[in-house]
């Protein structure tokens, strides 16, 4: 399947944490863990017709990120890397090129509003 496919195939929040993904990587500031992916996406990427209301929970990010790494389209780059307290500290980044997936959010009727943002 085309990345252009699987996004089509993502949910709305995966959409969304994607396109955080990408925003991180062109400013440069990836690898980000789930935390901080959620602060991009709920400061960076909110806009008045935001496409999530209320914004997406770390647990929302992660579920995405999860299913995001499981089609191939980010990538857990600090596997192994545990904290003192033996819990891991995930860390992703985009995997395919950022304007391939820029492309195919953009005819995305719900993250077009964000898009146009971006452009600004």
């Amino acid at each position: 399947m085309s990345v252009a496919e699987t996004i089509a195939d993502a949910s709305l929040d995966q959409r969304v944490v994607l396109l955080g993904v990408v925003v991180a990587s062109a400013d440069r500031e990836t690898p980000l863990n789930p935390a901080e992916l959620r602060r991009v996406c709920n400061e960076r990427l909110a806009t008045p017709e935001a496409p999530v209301v209320g914004g997406l929970s770390e647990a929302d990010v992660t579920r995405a990120l999860y299913a995001l790494e499981a089609e191939g389209l980010v990538e857990n780059v600090a596997e192994g890397n545990t904290s003192p307290a033996g819990k891991g500290r995930p860390a992703y980044e985009l995997v395919p090129d950022p304007d391939e997936v820029r492309a195919a959010l953009a005819d995305d009727d719900a993250l077009a509003p964000v898009l146009a943002d971006l452009a600004d």
